[in-house]
């Protein structure tokens, strides 16, 4: 995840930013987004608007990206059945990148709310498509999702998606309501990444091969290491 960059910068921060020094990667990230970083009011106003929409309940958000991470929804939706079966009255909020998913969603769950979106052809991505016709609306609507995830009593979530990352930074829930269901989560984000990166220098036809055999999808976009 690009987010392990922050490491290389911490030689600076004793003389260039001694407010940073020695604070966690997750904690500096929660400083720069609530100090730095607001939304447009016209945003706010509509975030703020589909939140008091919803009923007057608990919640909790549920973020699956489905273009490349599919093979996380059986270990989401496991912890999420789990979560409701302790919380029957608990309402549930999802984002995701995929229309057949959010539909089986409402079926399976009936207190489900969502955010109208655009969504794009099952299996691409959401984001710098080309198919979209109106592109600023479309990464208005992924702030919307954002916010509202961030804005749920409680999360069930994959951290290794940058997406579901920032939701939990910005959630103002006990860290005892984030479920983190990432692969390996107990490990640095350096070892992750380091790891990672010794996976992708194995032969493509090899990973092929054993994501088969595990019946895994796995995502080589670099950019989200």
């Amino acid at each position: 995840m690009y987010f392990d960059e922050i490491d290389r910068l911490r030689r600076h921060f004793k003389k260039h930013a001694p407010e940073l020094h020695g604070l966690s990667t997750r904690t500096i990230l929660t400083k720069l987004l609530n100090d730095h970083l607001s939304l447009q009011p016209s945003v706010l106003q509509r975030v703020e608007g589909m939140r008091a929409a919803w009923p007057a309940r608990p919640m909790i958000g549920v973020h699956i990206r489905y273009s490349d991470k599919k093979f996380r929804v059986p270990a989401i939706r496991a912890r999420l059945d789990a979560f409701l079966a302790h919380h029957p009255d608990c309402g549930l909020f999802l984002a995701t990148d995929n229309r057949a998913l959010q539909e089986e969603f409402a079926h399976s769950y009936p207190t489900l709310v969502t955010a109208a979106k655009w969504f794009p052809v099952a299996g691409r991505s959401m984001h710098w498509n080309a198919e979209c016709d109106d592109r600023l609306e479309n990464g208005i609507e992924a702030l919307i999702d954002l916010y509202l995830l961030a804005g749920c009593d409680y999360l069930v979530v994959d951290e290794s998606s940058s997406f579901s990352y920032i939701a939990s930074v910005l959630s103002k829930a006990p860290d005892a309501h984030i479920i983190n269901v990432q692969v390996a989560a107990w490990l640095p984000p350096w070892l992750r990444r380091r790891l990672w990166l010794t996976w992708l220098r194995v032969p493509r036809f090899i990973r092929g091969w054993i994501e088969t055999r595990l019946g895994l999808t796995v995502s080589y976009d670099r950019s989200r290491l």
